[in-house]
């Protein structure tokens, strides 16, 4: 159940800014150094679990400019090649707005089967931009450990994030 409440005008801004202060949010915790040296390369795909989300709630609430600055977050933040999650998440975004009748669903573990559809994808996404970029076959592993411990957190973010978007205006 959502609070529907009067929030006014000023309400009606921060419940627009939500998805992407999460999503700036989450990709700023997933750059935290764990602690541990080559975990650094696979940490789960935080921005990835936002994007999924907010639009499976509201498509309009994460527009291709938001997910386009939590990408490029997620480029700076990683390390990786600038542009790769960019493209990546734009692209997921596109896939997932299109097929979000097909994920969309009130039974949370199809949802989650929906999300590791998206998070494998976005996976694959990145492991072949990233091979033609460098002209040469990478290792595969890497990218999917990280689909599969981001497809493991995704409960856990999605539990924050509802009680999130219960807290904004119902009109939002």
């Amino acid at each position: 159940m959502r609070i529907a409440t009067g929030y006014g005008e000023l309400g009606r801004v921060l419940a627009g800014l939500a998805p992407l202060a999460t999503g700036i949010f989450f990709v700023i915790i997933g750059a935290v150094p764990a602690g541990f040296p080559e975990f650094s390369s696979i940490t789960p795909l935080f921005g990835l679990c936002v994007i999924y989300f907010w639009i499976m709630v509201s498509p309009s609430v994460m527009p291709p400019a938001a997910v386009f600055v939590i990408g490029i977050l997620q480029d700076g933040l990683s390390g990786d090649l600038i542009g790769l999650w960019t493209l990546t998440f734009l692209i997921v975004q596109f896939l997932t707005v299109s097929q979000r009748r097909v994920l969309l669903t009130n039974v949370f573990g199809h949802g989650w089967f929906g999300f590791a559809v998206t998070a494998l994808t976005a996976g694959a996404i990145a492991w072949l931009v990233a091979c033609i970029f460098y002209g040469t076959l990478i290792s595969p592993v890497g990218v999917f450990v990280q689909a599969l411990l981001t497809i493991s957190i995704y409960p856990v973010i999605a539990w924050i994030l509802i009680r999130c978007w219960r807290l904004l205006p119902a009109s939002s």
